[in-house]
Formats: C-alpha cells, sequence, structure tokens
C-alpha cells in the first residue's frame, strides 16, 4: 500500500496554481457555497492507496474539476465551454507539479450541468489524475 503524506488541500491548492493563470476563469480550490461563473471548482477526490501506478509512498488522486459557464446564449455558452475545458487541461498538462506531486494528467472531459441559483448552467466534468 503506497503511503502519501499528501492532504486533499494541499493537492487542490496545487491544482488551483496552475489554473491561475487562464484569463476570464475564477478558480475555486474547493466546492464554494456560492460561485461565479465562469469558473473550474476543483471538488473533492476519490484517493486509491492501492494502485500499482501510485509508485513508492504515493497515492492516486482522481479529481473531477467541474469547468462551468453561464447560459445566456447557448451558442456563445457552448464556445465559451468547449474553450475553457481545453484551457484547464492544457494548464495542468503544461503546470509544473509543485512539491508534493509527481504528475498531473488530465483524463476525460464528460458533458454535465449545474444548478446554481436556480439556474442550470452547461458545464463538463473534468476528471484528473493525479499522483502524489
Amino acid at each position: 500500500m503506497a503511503v502519501t503524506t499528501a492532504t486533499a488541500v494541499d493537492v487542490s491548492k496545487g491544482l488551483a496554481a496552475a489554473l491561475a493563470g487562464i484569463d476570464g476563469l475564477r478558480v475555486y480550490d474547493h466546492v464554494a457555497d456560492i460561485a461565479r461563473v465562469p469558473c473550474v471548482v476543483i471538488q473533492l477526490p476519490t484517493i486509491d492507496y492501492a494502485d500499482t501506478g501510485g509508485t513508492f509512498c504515493r497515492s492516486v488522486w482522481t479529481y473531477p474539476l467541474l469547468v462551468i459557464v453561464a447560459r445566456n446564449q447557448d451558442t456563445q455558452a457552448q464556445a465559451d465551454l468547449s474553450a475553457f475545458v481545453n484551457q484547464v487541461a492544457l494548464a495542468l498538462e503544461d503546470a509544473e507539479p509543485p512539491a508534493g506531486i509527481a504528475s498531473i494528467e488530465p483524463q476525460v472531459a464528460l458533458p454535465s450541468s449545474v444548478l446554481i441559483s436556480g439556474q442550470e448552467l452547461p458545464a463538463y466534468t473534468l476528471r484528473v489524475l493525479v499522483r502524489a
């Protein structure tokens, strides 16, 4: 079994730091009570302490990142969402992993939606594999 000293808060803050440079996208490193779109919300991960790909003293974390945009007009919302999810994936791929994180690997983006202030907004749930 792999053991890690990283916590979910540590890893979330590392992911948030990697996304901080995306112009026009707010980054929440936790599930917030109130979120202003467009934004990415780093949700709670699943943690696999037994994954053989984790290597010695590391575990494998799968983080769902929720990328959300406004629905002012459906065509524009889809274009904005497509652009932001690509920027998030590229920023994570290009990021230098912070101390305590071995790698950050975007996996798959699944179309979804989220209810904010009574309005259903378009979103992608991007799964990100983190070895920490």
